[in-house]
């Protein structure tokens, strides 16, 4: 009669045990980091930078449109363009926030989305490919299940900054003027309003005052003021809308509204740089 021994291990045994061993860490690792869907908001540059110094070509803004989607080999769309927004601008520095439902993986350890293997961080720089289109821009925001846009509309108060107008110190061969030219100031008047390629009005001016502009110098050692023919002081009310992130309302993605500081409404043919001197919520 033959003693039952312990079975020794061969090398089918040993490859069957690693293959074995590697599903089930395969496994684990899929377990990890599932597939999702999510939508990440990303704000087309022509650099790296957060900043935009550069305008993008309309040729290349046209083809970036809402329903445009890359297959993978299963059929599954893994990247589609959802949105294309922009905010109204005479500027050449066109930026555009594209809306992109991306197939990603996410690390339930670290809390990271992943898109084909790069992580999806705020702030990140990314280069995306659809349809033969390269999509290149840094991460504004990822709308997981956890976003929640927040906004609030601000009444501000404030005047048309002469020297941001011109370009220029107000200080001109010893004199100084505290009104912006006629030709600006005709053209600012009650009703004026600015919109998002929503159609949204993002914002509107409600009340504008005009008043005689002096000129200012010295003379004999006095201090002398005289009306400026050619230019207005020009105040204004204005509604502004805000969306907010963290701890600020920023309009238009990138500038607060606070008193002293100057923010810049730009309509269809002209730009109006305004001095905040009073701001409250509506």
């Amino acid at each position: 009669m033959k003693q039952r021994g312990v079975k020794k291990w061969g090398i089918i045994d040993l490859l069957g045990f690693g293959v074995f061993v590697l599903m089930l860490l395969t496994a684990v690792f899929f377990f990890l980091r599932r597939s999702v869907y999510i939508n990440v908001v990303l704000r087309v540059a022509q650099n790296d930078s957060l900043q935009t110094y550069y305008s993008l070509p309309m040729w290349y803004l046209e083809n970036l449109k809402p329903g445009m989607e890359q297959k993978d080999l299963l059929g599954r769309p893994v990247i589609s363009i959802v949105k294309n927004f922009s905010y109204s601008s005479n500027s050449s520095d066109k930026v555009v926030y594209l809306t992109l439902k991306l197939l990603t993986t996410f690390d339930k350890k670290s809390g990271i989305y992943s898109y084909e293997g790069v992580p999806l961080l705020v702030g990140s720089y990314q280069n995306l490919k659809i349809k033969g289109i390269s999509i290149r821009g840094v991460v504004h925001r990822i709308e997981n299940k956890d976003y929640k846009p927040e906004k609030k509309m601000y009444l501000i108060e404030g005047y048309i900054n002469p020297a941001i107008v011109e370009n220029q110190d107000p200080y001109t061969a010893e004199t100084m003027t505290d009104g912006v030219q006629n030709y600006l100031a005709d053209k600012v008047v009650k009703g004026l309003k600015i919109l998002d390629s929503d159609g949204t009005v993002i914002a509107e001016i409600l009340e504008v005052r005009k008043e005689v502009a002096y000129r200012k110098f010295i003379y004999n050692n006095q201090l002398v003021e005289v009306p400026d023919n050619e230019r207005k002081k020009v105040r204004l009310k204005a509604k502004i809308e805000t969306e907010r992130y963290g701890d600020v309302f920023l309009f238009r993605n990138e500038m607060s509204l606070k008193i002293n500081h100057n923010v810049y409404l730009s309509f269809s043919d002209f730009d109006l740089p305004v001095t905040i001197t009073d701001v409250s919520e509506i």
